[in-house]
């Protein structure tokens, strides 16, 4: 009776920390779902590593099991469970650790540590690890979040795992009657962690110094929902230059502010206008017709087989500056063994071959830390881009400046 309710309670911890992200965005279920996974780890009267293991593992599967439905829709449940699954293992691996340090002195500190490094891994490994479902992306309509300033994604996520483990270590002492000094931990790691939040608070949102740029994100959206969006390349792109040449009728009337850039996402052109020149043509017209250069997720090709995915920055005369992604998504623009993973799924010969770049991060890599650090120290690889109201390069740089990226 007791293995069952261990077993549900883990499984209930996953869950509650599933609702702790969006859609649901309950930011402070994040913490109870950790407390409630700690104490189940931290009361067992004959803790084992199998055991530790087990429960993180149901914790784990709780969580990403749901949180990864959408990739049901784009290739099946296998991918979608197996992934779950291998998400779940690390899981597994910080209830495993945990079961060794929930009990020494500094318990939650080290337990905080353990579920930082087993996300870590997580995002590191396999194939450039996955980083989805960090307890840090959980917070973002919560107070901790002023931590991510200073502490970055893995500080944010310690500070969660941290005040969940101050709460079992609570609510344990609390239902044992322990002596006082047992709160003594919990209530000064609380304390400290709620003395940093409120000191970053006030940065939180902060105005910037810097000139204002009005930027316009377009949504063309595609036709039907499924993983060979290649098929549907040219109703993507009818989509964009409508809603565009949309975009640009409402500024005339006064709707709509002038912007100094229009973002388009990844793959909304995946026909290149660098090969295609009824693309370009059509690409300039809509960059005429708004009055800013449009930034095009497009595909750049160079010339030796490899290809690369890309953001073109397009205005009234062409591609201006080109940026070719550098963290490349595994089973997706890249697909690492691929003759073994045919065995499970057929879509694997839809996976791309990209090679990858040097520029900045887009889309969801920005989940990778080396992807975000990369993303400040990048310079560009063509004359500076800064767009203004005319649509033309950035007057205040001559042809051979290559700026930052937070200059251009």
């Amino acid at each position: 009776m007791k293995l069952l309710l261990r077993a549900g309670t883990s499984l209930l911890a996953g869950v509650a920390l599933f609702f702790a992200f969006p859609p649901a965005g309950l930011w402070w279920l994040a913490p109870l779902g950790v407390a409630a996974l700690v104490a189940v780890l931290a009361t067992r009267e004959r803790p084992t590593l199998r055991g530790g293991f087990g429960y993180g593992f149901l914790a784990g599967l709780g969580l990403f099991v749901p949180l990864l439905k959408w990739i049901d829709s784009m290739v099946g449940a296998l991918p979608w469970i197996g992934l779950g699954i291998t998400c779940a293992l690390y899981y597994g691996a910080f209830g495993l650790i945990a079961t060794r340090v929930v009990r020494a002195p500094g318990g939650p500190v080290w337990v905080a540590a353990a579920f930082a490094v087993t996300e870590w891994a997580r995002a590191s490994f396999p194939f450039g690890g996955f980083p989805w479902g960090r307890l840090a992306f959980s917070q973002a309509d919560g107070p901790l979040l002023s931590l991510a300033r200073y502490a970055g994604a893995p500080g944010l996520s310690f500070a969660v795992a941290l005040l969940g483990a101050c709460l079992a270590a609570a609510g344990i002492a609390a239902y044992r009657r322990a002596d006082r000094r047992a709160y003594l931990l919990p209530a000064a790691a609380v304390a400290l962690t709620g003395i940093a939040t409120a000191a970053a608070w006030p940065f939180v949102g902060a105005p910037s110094d810097g000139r204002t740029v009005t930027v316009a994100a377009i949504q063309g959206n595609v036709p039907e929902q499924r993983w060979d969006v290649a098929t549907q390349r040219e109703a993507v792109l009818t989509n964009h230059l409508n809603e565009t040449h949309r975009l640009a009728t409402e500024v005339r009337e006064g709707r709509q502010q002038q912007p100094d850039v229009v973002i388009w996402p990844e793959n909304s052109s995946d026909v290149s206008p660098e090969r295609d020149p009824d693309v370009a043509a059509r690409l300039r017209a809509a960059s005429v017709d708004v009055g800013a250069p449009i930034l095009v997720g497009s595909v750049h090709y160079d010339g030796t087989g490899r290809y690369y995915n890309s953001m073109l920055l397009v205005d009234a005369t062409g591609v201006i500056e080109r940026h070719d992604k550098a963290i490349l998504q595994p089973f997706g623009e890249t697909m690492p063994m691929r003759e073994f993973f045919r065995f499970f799924s057929d879509y694997v010969d839809l996976a791309n071959d990209f090679s990858p770049g040097t520029a900045p991060v887009s889309c969801a890599r920005t989940a990778f830390r080396s992807g975000s650090r990369r993303a400040t120290r990048w310079r560009s690889t063509g004359p500076c881009a800064a767009p203004s109201r005319t649509g033309r390069r950035c007057s205040r740089c001559p042809p051979t400046t290559r700026p930052s990226a937070a200059q251009g």
